[in-house]
């Protein structure tokens, strides 16, 4: 299932949440959350030339309203902008090398669409199980990104999945990850 895989509400905190398949496998899928936004916010634009083509196939069902959210308000935008920034600074810092996406879109996706309403962050989308969903915490963002972990703690369990540590690195899996799994 793709996602947004909202793990903390500081982008850069999400972005070292997740394990190295996703750092690799996400920064495609984020940037095309932006590069649809401008897509569709701003059709006429400038930039769409150096974007990645609008897909009306992406995303899948599970994360349409992945782009309706980003592109509800600037504030959703540039939240989601951030988490791809800092997921390609952690690609960076794991592996050694800039990803593609990076020297391709960052000057262009790291300004806000035209079109776009001005506003605060929203709750973002939930595409988790239902077993994963949390409730009663202090706010729907809190129980938004509770479910996230508890469906990222499984999957990750399951798919046995690492973050990288090269040499002098002191990154390492989130605490709620090694608290779940009681290691």
């Amino acid at each position: 299932m793709m996602n947004i895989f909202i793990l903390d509400s500081d982008p850069k905190m999400c972005a070292y949440a997740h394990c190295d398949d996703h750092v690799k496998e996400m920064i495609p899928v984020y940037a095309q959350i932006l590069c649809n936004t401008h897509h569709l916010l701003d059709p006429e634009g400038s930039i769409l030339k150096d974007l990645n083509d609008l897909d009306p196939g992406f995303p899948f069902i599970q994360t349409e309203t992945a782009v309706t959210w980003a592109k509800d308000t600037s504030a959703n935008y540039q939240w989601m902008h951030d988490l791809w920034f800092w997921l390609n600074k952690e690609y960076w810092y794991r592996f050694d090398e800039i990803h593609d996406s990076w020297n391709k879109l960052y000057n262009k996706v790291s300004h806000i669409p035209n079109n776009i309403i001005e506003g605060d962050l929203s709750s973002p989308p939930q595409n988790i199980p239902e077993d994963c969903a949390q409730e009663g915490l202090e706010d729907e963002l809190q129980n938004i990104i509770a479910g996230y972990r508890n469906y990222y703690g499984h999957w990750c369990k399951d798919n046995d999945a690492n973050w990288s540590t090269p040499d002098g690195a002191t990154r390492t899996p989130p605490s709620w990850i090694i608290e779940d799994a009681n290691v």
